[in-house]
């Protein structure tokens, strides 16, 4: 198998996280109820 160093072990974990926090930002992005209540509130707060 490979070999990694230890700084290669944080940014593999790093870049894992990443992924994964972009993953979650996108659904939540794409998701409809959250969308609802965003237009929802930028109509109560105009």
């Amino acid at each position: 198998m490979f070999e990694l160093t230890d700084l290669q072990k944080i940014g593999l974990g790093l870049v894992s996280f990443g992924w994964i926090f972009l993953m979650m930002g996108l659904f939540l992005f794409l998701d409809r109820v959250l969308l609802g209540l965003g237009n929802v509130m930028l109509t109560v707060v105009n």
